[in-house]
């Protein structure tokens, strides 16, 4: 069966408090066009039509790493553009891992070399790695930098829920079990380089609750 997608990527990205202070967890792509650039990602994919944007991040993330993203809370960090037509959200939420864990990826079929006609095998993800929070910034391809500036920023935010935008919606009704908690992004919204900013005032005019993105 050929799988269908939306124009939405979703993905997780996880952080931890260590004594060199905040880090993350990044991930090297295996894809034969992004090998030698050494330009690392949020672990991330494409949301099949169809499916929540939320669970299709739990379930790119732990595709590509691994790695069960069992949380009591997830921050929604907001969208960015990936491309003239594709969104991605980014979800962040305190998690550990350390290379004697290991890791594991699923594999994606491509033509390579280009226009050879032959189909090759690659791993999505063939390394993954935690960086300090400043060292990421550095490292992370520049479209996926707003999410670490909002990381960093907007750790201690209150709690606003959007009962509009479906994926939050089933993260708080088919995750009651775990206990999940979401920070929504505030009614005004600003521009700035082409990304869709947090505002986390809610804005007079929006109804009690709301907090659109």
């Amino acid at each position: 069966m050929i799988m269908k997608y939306s124009n939405n990527r979703a993905g997780l990205l996880m952080y931890r408090t260590s004594d060199a202070g905040l880090q993350v967890l990044l991930a090297l792509p295996g894809r034969p066009d992004k090998l030698g650039t050494n330009r690392w990602e949020i672990p991330k994919g494409k949301v099949e039509v169809g499916e929540n944007i939320f669970e299709g991040a739990v379930r790119e993330f732990q595709e590509e790493t691994g790695i069960k993203a069992g949380s009591d809370l997830f921050k929604y960090m907001g969208s960015a553009p990936h491309n003239k037509k594709d969104t991605t959200h980014i979800w962040t939420f305190e998690g550990s891992w350390s290379p004697s864990d290991g890791h594991s990826s699923n594999t994606l079929v491509q033509e390579w070399p280009p226009n050879s006609g032959k189909m090759k095998e690659f791993m999505e993800v063939i390394e993954i790695k935690w960086f300090d929070i400043d060292d990421a910034e550095n490292k992370i391809i520049p479209k996926q930098r707003v999410f670490l500036q909002r990381l960093k920023d907007n750790e201690n935010l209150s709690i606003v829920i959007n009962e509009d935008e479906p994926f939050q919606d089933a993260v708080k009704k088919k995750h009651s079990k775990m206990k999940m908690r979401l920070v929504g992004l505030g009614g005004n919204k600003k521009r700035e380089k082409g990304h869709t900013k947090p505002s986390f005032k809610r804005s007079k005019s929006a109804p009690p609750g709301y907090g659109g993105t």
